[in-house]
């Protein structure tokens, strides 16, 4: 039997998305997935939703909890995970059906600690191909009797999921096993992906040492600080969990924590994750909690100045570009906040000369400490119309 994968979703008020999610999961052609939910003190129906799910599917845990945040609730589901791999959604996006399969396929073709993959952009009311994040055609989504396991919405068909239990309880391993024409994903160390990507090339997959992916994160070329689109081995993370005391940012510094204890990463350039923009979000909000991620930045700086003190310069790109970030959220939001304004500016001021000549620093950044020598009045009017520009 396949090596078991923890799934792990926090959801608070997700009543809108929270099936679509569920179903993108248990339509992939990786079948060994526990799913973790943790609600985090909802109050509209998705404690309902939930019941009635974990009712219907074998593998689905619920965990209910006092509303603490994302983090506080992906800890929970942390401690929860029984499987060799953990890996993080969130409940109003969607994954392709071979998301999981290819990760762990990553993981194991380069023998890494860590894999991942880059994620699409799905516009407000858009959505992906449904074959792809529902598990129809071509993702195995048959019986060993060649009938269909799923229904329309991607849900497991109720006679399907009775087929999982014995005397009510336990599992039958080989029902798990047969439920799903086999089909080898391995082929010479290659990684296998359905009809609309095809094999993966040598050219389209990176390995990473621990340094090599943190200055890859922090000069946000390839890899990307989202704690989703990323498989885990559960030792990894034994003694890494996500700082409830950061509201924004978190993410960045869990990641970094997850490429600091592993030997090997490896990445594909293949977008699997569906990143379901919404018309606001915290950042958006521009509200004092952004200040924390200059607490997250510290924090890593100060590890780099044991750990590596030649990275440095990486965290000081990503410093520069948070601050960038954060005056044009405020800048299209036409509020005001001077503390944080002033931060920001202090760190461009201070950073950005070594920020412009270093080589490994993005074309956007460079660009952003350019129109920054013009003045503050010029630089926030440059962010203010970028808005109607979609930069």
């Amino acid at each position: 039997m396949s090596e078991i994968i923890s799934v792990i979703i926090p959801a608070f008020n997700s009543e809108k998305t929270l099936e679509r999610i569920v179903a993108s999961v248990l339509g992939q052609s990786y079948k060994s997935v526990e799913i973790i939910i943790v609600d985090d003190g909802s109050d509209d129906r998705t404690p309902e939703i939930l019941a009635r799910l974990q009712s219907i599917h074998y593998n689905i845990k619920v965990i209910r909890q006092a509303h603490s945040g994302p983090s506080a609730a992906r800890n929970a589901g942390l401690r929860e995970a029984q499987g060799q791999y953990v890996a993080f959604v969130d409940s109003d996006d969607a994954i392709h059906c071979q998301y999981l399969q290819t990760l762990v396929d990553l993981i194991l073709v380069h023998d890494a600690d860590l894999s991942a993959v880059s994620f699409q952009i799905v516009a407000p009311g858009k959505q992906p191909s449904p074959q792809l994040v529902s598990g129809s055609e071509g993702c195995n989504s048959y019986n060993k009797e060649g009938e269909k396991v799923f229904d329309d919405g991607g849900n497991l068909q109720e006679d399907e999921a009775k087929k999982l239990y014995k005397d009510g309880e336990n599992i039958q391993e080989d029902e798990v096993n047969n439920l799903y024409k086999d089909e080898e994903n391995l082929h010479n160390g290659e990684v296998n992906l359905p009809d609309d990507g095809g094999k993966l090339s040598s050219s389209e997959v990176m390995s990473f040492d621990a340094v090599e992916a943190i200055s890859d994160l922090l000069y946000q070329k390839h890899l990307d600080s989202s704690q989703c689109c990323k498989l885990y081995k559960r030792d990894l993370l034994e003694a890494l969990s996500f700082p409830e005391d950061c509201r924004v940012y978190e993410d960045l510094l869990f990641v970094y924590g997850a490429f600091r204890r592993s030997k090997k990463i490896v990445w594909a350039n293949r977008k699997l994750y569906y990143y379901f923009k919404q018309p606001t979000g915290q950042m958006d909000s521009v509200s004092p909690m952004v200040g924390d991620a200059f607490v997250v930045m510290d924090h890593i700086r100060r590890d780099l100045s044991e750990f590596r003190p030649a990275l440095l310069s990486a965290i000081d790109n990503r410093t520069i570009s948070v601050s960038f970030n954060i005056l044009k959220l405020l800048a299209r939001s036409g509020r005001r906040n001077e503390s944080l304004e002033e931060t920001c500016w202090t760190n461009i001021k201070s950073l950005r000369r070594a920020n412009f000549f270093d080589p490994n620093v993005r074309l956007k950044n460079k660009l952003g400490i350019v129109f920054s020598l013009f003045g503050r009045r010029f630089l926030r009017f440059s962010f203010a119309i970028s808005k109607y520009l979609s930069l």
